[in-house]
């Protein structure tokens, strides 16, 4: 065997004692030999000193010049320290163990190669567990590894020392046994855990059955006390204050409970009994840590009746096992995202309506990622150091702050649609800045809505404000001035509104120092449409002009149809000879239709299961192809139908991007019930609490409900009434109401001819002039060519080609070799010739022209035609009536004009609703005027489906027949 014993060293052992020393000649391939000589207590080994070697490096040793062997290069460094890297360890019989020890060395020196030894000795079974004496070379990482096993019961000490100074040393202890004596494992698989929940382990030592162990954390050993995890502890069980190794060395009152044991001094360790089977289980709990337990065996001390005195410290030692590190952290598991919409850098504050700033969309989920329910509050937090910010609503409205700390100040709004909210920053200063923050408030931070550590939260892009305004413009559909976006409205007098708005760079308002001229142009769908008082027939497109004046910010067209149609607009801005960059969006359309589209909440009437209609607020809604729910929940059409079929259900209708309706019934009335309670009423006032939700009661007046319900009180007296018997009772005391709203009629309009001219090259004055009749756009690019005829003759023809629309006309000639014209290719063969063509209908006139002149000068000429424009006949103003509720007929209309005229429109002059709510008057001249001049409606003269309906218009009297109801002139719209 060849060794290194040191750095100078090495060691060659023989089978046989060596007799003769000097007969030996020692080699070492790369190393000086500078002496041998023989053991003294041991006459098989040379000692053999060398050169200094290389640590790791292999040497060949040869005697004689024959190789006998190698060995490892040993450093000459001398550890610092060296420490057992593993001071407790558990041995299974039979089992390989392994102990390391690592070196320290001096700064700059290498930890390869540095000789260890380790010296094992056994407490018990010397015989069988004899000690041992190993000697390790250190790896490139001065880790010096030793492995043995044993095969009986005992506690072996381990010392590892470095075997060039002995002084150097640490020791620890291997326990071995059969099986491992002290375990720790999991019950609660996760390691990674929330705040707040609990860790398990279970503890197994059989051999200490009924007894105590004890638990330290691995991450509070030896730490000071700013270092120590404070925020486990372990549940169930008591933690102990010690004071030293005395006899009785427990402290009998400690804060803490979590174990730690600080290099400050101050020490506290947790105890847990074992059950009989030496079992226990370990809790810990926790927040924002990481701990790993560390489950120790040690000698303690009880008095007589059985608690403890004495608890040991942790030692590192002892008997050991550690539990998988258990972390408690902050997981959230609702979804919070902030999205900062537009450009960074935002406009200022100027005023309610040019806010500037800039918007921030938040959404809302739960752990499946679904919406969070609409009206759900989320928090919003204004960072102090940006400056004087404010928060606007998605209406544009401030924000009222719900407190604040010296970090930020705190608002709150609630999600909308698709969990989402919208909020928009703003401010005055240019210095301002902000990066708002969005949070679920845990409710742990002491104070109402503070933002903590532990809150679910998301944080915005920061936002800067400035001067500098970056113009575009917005294009809107409005179902008032100022108000919300429509993409449908109920065609017959309820208007849209096209709004082109100057925006900054985040499509915020912003008035410009100048006029803006603004060009809508608007194309009509299958009906024609009326805007601002012009009429653009159906599939035409007509443009109207306004100008936003210096210091506003938007202007509007009002549009109607009277049939079901659409317009889609589209419109640009201009100033100073300027064009603004195009709208966003391009172009907007708005649907006119018979049925209402938009959200309402209200009872459900003239409901028409045949046609699939009904009537919510006096607006006309269509149930076909929509989604129907019942507090919700989703049902088929059959059954919304059940719960809508008597007329009181209340139902609220939305609408989704696609503008798919849902009807969802929210509540209904049922009649038996009504009914039950009517006929069990002990008074009037019974009854009038009984019919309280009922539909039709409802639209009575206050007093006319009183008497209403003492009529049927009376009758319920003598017998029971029937729901036709309430309703007959009810239906005559409905009071009608309406509204009004005139649209301007037009005048016919003469369009332009389409119209092309060919003046004398010499005498420009001179021309032929070719025109369509008026209005006839259809001849816009049609073409008049002029060419020679390839054959003799004497006549001026002409040819229509309706593919290309040309004109071909062919000049007569007298000689077809030459081309010579014949005398009568005259300017006025030409004229007569085209105004008989059939296939069109053109005039051609002839200005300083005699017509006798030749027309040599056409050939080869091509005229084309332009310029028409369509005519548009004229169009009568309409005078639209809609009724609360239904009529039959309508005779007449009396207005409040300077001659009070009555309007008895003919009957083909006026039209009503199927439902019978909606009747438009075709207006004559006079009638017009008439209209024009008048402001409100004195008086209706009509038909209510209900015989006795009166109408508010005219006033009425009361149901008690003692007040009479003075007239209520209905306001016309215009």
């Amino acid at each position: 065997m060849k060794k290194a014993i040191n750095n100078t060293t090495v060691e060659v052992t023989f089978g046989e004692e060596v007799a003769d020393i000097k007969a030996l000649d020692f080699k070492i391939e790369g190393l000086e030999v500078s002496n041998a000589v023989v053991k003294q207590t041991d006459k098989k080994t040379v000692v053999l000193t060398t050169a200094a070697q290389k640590a790791g490096t292999e040497y060949t040793v040869s005697v004689n010049g024959n190789a006998v062997g190698k060995f490892t290069g040993v450093s000459a460094v001398i550890p610092t320290a060296i420490k057992v890297v593993e001071r407790s360890q558990q041995g299974v019989l039979g089992q390989q163990v392994t102990v390391k020890a690592e070196v320290t060395v001096a700064e700059g020196q290498s930890k390869a190669g540095i000789p260890v030894t380790f010296n094992v000795t056994s407490g018990t079974n010397t015989s069988l567990n004899a000690p041992e004496v190993i000697e390790a070379n250190t790896d490139a990482n001065g880790v010096a590894t030793f492995t043995y096993t044993r095969y009986a019961n005992t506690t072996d000490d381990v010392v590892a020392y470095a075997t060039g100074d002995r002084t150097k040393f640490q020791a620890g202890k291997v326990y071995w046994a059969a099986a491992k004596q002290l375990t720790v494992k999991d019950i609660t698989e996760a390691t990674t855990l929330v705040n707040g929940s609990k860790k398990v382990y279970e503890i197994n030592q059989p051999n200490n059955a009924g007894g105590y162990v004890f638990v330290a954390f691995q991450e509070n050993l030896n730490v000071t006390p700013d270092k120590a995890v404070r925020g486990a502890i372990i549940e169930g069980v008591t933690t102990y204050g010690i004071n030293g190794n005395t006899t009785a060395n427990i402290i009998t009152s400690t804060a803490n409970t979590y174990p730690q044991s600080l290099s400050t001094g101050g020490t506290t360790v947790t105890a847990v009994k074992l059950d009989s089977a030496g079992k226990a289980n370990l809790v810990v709990s926790g927040s924002n840590a990481a701990v790993t337990p560390i489950v120790y065996s040690a000698e303690y001390k009880t008095d007589v009746n059985n608690n403890l005195t004495y608890v040991p410290a942790y030692s590192a030692t002892a008997l050991q096992a550690a539990a998988s590190t258990a972390k408690f952290e902050l997981k959230h598991t609702l979804g919070l995202t902030i999205k900062a919409e537009g450009v960074q850098n935002a406009a200022t504050w100027v005023n309610d309506v040019q806010t500037g700033g800039r918007d921030y969309t938040v959404t809302y989920t739960d752990k499946d990622g679904k919406a969070a329910a609409p009206g759900t509050l989320v928090k919003i937090a204004i960072p102090r150091v940006g400056g004087a910010i404010s928060v606007l609503n998605s209406d544009g409205d401030a924000v009222a702050s719900i407190g604040s700390d010296a970090s930020n100040y705190y608002y709150q709004l609630p999600v909308e649609a698709k969990g989402e909210l919208t909020f928009t920053v703003v401010s005055t200063s240019t210095s301002a800045y902000v990066s708002p923050i969005v949070f679920i408030d845990n409710g742990k931070t002491t104070g109402v809505n503070v933002l903590d550590t532990d809150d679910l939260q998301a944080q915005g892009e920061v936002t800067y404000f400035v001067s500098t305004v970056n113009y575009s413009a917005a294009l809107k559909a409005l179902d008032a001035p100022n108000g919300k976006p429509v993409t449908s409205v109920v065609y017959g007098g309820t208007p849209a509104y096209f709004t082109y708005e100057l925006v900054d760079q985040n499509g915020k308002p912003r008035a410009y120092n100048q006029d803006t001229v603004v060009s809508f142009e608007l194309r009509a769908g299958t009906g024609d449409i009326n805007v601002d008082g012009t009429v653009i027939k159906a599939g035409n497109t007509g443009t109207v002009r306004n100008t936003i004046t210096a210091g506003n910010t938007s202007t509007s067209v009002k549009a109607y149809a009277y049939t079901p149609s659409a317009i889609t607009a589209n419109a640009t801005g201009s100033r100073s000879g300027v064009v603004l960059p195009s709208t966003n969006p391009a172009s907007v359309t708005v649907n006119f239709t018979q049925y209402g589209t938009t959200a309402i909440t209200g009872t459900a009437v003239s409901v028409d299961t045949v046609l699939d209609v009904l009537t919510i607020n006096n607006v006309l809604y269509s149930y076909a192809d929509a989604s129907y729910r019942y507090n919700n929940s989703a049902i088929t059409k059959a059954a919304f139908e059940n719960y809508i079929k008597a007329n009181n259900a209340t139902v609220s209708v939305t609408a989704d991007a696609d503008g798919k309706l849902t009807f969802n019934v929210i509540g209904v009335t049922s009649t038996t019930d009504v009914v039950a309670a009517v006929n069990n009423a002990q008074s009037a006032t019974d009854v009038q609490n009984a019919l309280k939700d009922y539909p039709l009661f409802k639209k009575l007046t206050a007093g006319d409900q009183a008497t209403v319900a003492g009529k049927i009180f009376t009758s319920v007296q003598t017998a029971p009434v029937t729901a036709a018997a309430i309703n007959a009772a009810i239906e005559p005391h409905i009071v009608i109401s309406n509204t009004a709203a005139y649209t301007v009629g037009t005048a016919a309009v003469t369009g332009a001819k389409a119209t092309g001219v060919h003046a004398n090259a010499t005498t420009s004055t001179n021309t032929l002039t070719i025109e369509s009749a008026a209005g006839e756009v259809a001849y816009n690019g049609v073409k008049v060519v002029f060419e020679k005829a390839t054959t003799v003759g004497t006549a001026v023809t002409t040819s229509y080609d309706t593919n290309t629309k040309t004109l071909k006309v062919t000049l007569p000639v007298s000689d077809a070799v030459n081309g010579t014209l014949d005398a009568a290719a005259t300017l006025a063969a030409v004229d007569t010739a085209i105004e008989a063509d059939t296939s069109t209908a053109l005039t051609v006139d002839l200005a300083g022209f005699a017509g006798t002149e030749s027309a040599e000068e056409l050939v080869g000429k091509t005229i084309t035609l332009k310029g028409a424009t369509a005519s548009a006949a004229a169009v009568n103003g309409k005078l639209t009536l809609t009724f609360s509720e239904a009529i039959t007929a309508l005779t007449d209309v009396t207005l409040n004009d300077s001659g009070a005229t009555t309007i008895t429109p003919a009957a083909g002059a006026k039209s009503l609703s199927a439902d019978g709510k909606t009747l438009v008057i075709t207006l004559t001249a006079p009638e017009e005027t008439a209209v024009a001049a008048a402001t409100t409606i004195t008086g209706i003269t009509a038909t209510p489906k209900v015989p006795g309906q009166p109408f508010k218009v005219n006033g009425y009297t009361a149901a008690d027949g003692s007040t009479v109801v003075p007239a209520a002139p209905v306001t016309i719209s215009k």
